[in-house]
């Protein structure tokens, strides 16, 4: 199942099969990252290959991690502050409403906020 945040943009726990109706133009892993303790680096240039892929319209994207819950949800919610201009308040607001089991690391959510340029 992949719980779509906007008709281009999803969150998908690894485990989960796709349905023909689900398929994104490409799915972005983000197993790899760890509740923070990651290489800024590597968390805005996965920040950017989604924001690219969104702007250049190529299709959806679904964002896929263990279990839909910290990774993907905080990236859709950086890459709606991000790509469509939403305040980070607003775009959190957003993916817990469309994807109801959301439960964001705070160490992570704070690092991406961070990244993002997010005041508190």
């Amino acid at each position: 199942m992949v719980y779509w945040i906007t008709r281009l943009l999803g969150i998908k726990p690894a485990g989960e099969d796709l349905s023909p109706d689900d398929y994104g133009s490409i799915i972005v892993d983000v197993r790899d990252i760890k509740d923070g303790e990651n290489e800024l680096v590597k968390l805005i240039n996965t920040l950017k290959k989604i924001t690219a892929h969104l702007a250049l319209e190529r299709g959806r994207v679904i964002l896929q991690c263990q279990a839909g819950m910290s990774r993907s949800p905080v990236l859709a919610i950086a890459t709606l502050f991000l790509q469509y201009g939403l305040e980070w308040n607003d775009a959190e607001d957003l993916v817990k409403k469309k994807c109801p089991i959301t439960q964001i690391n705070k160490d992570l959510y704070d690092q991406v906020k961070k990244i993002c340029g997010v005041q508190e």
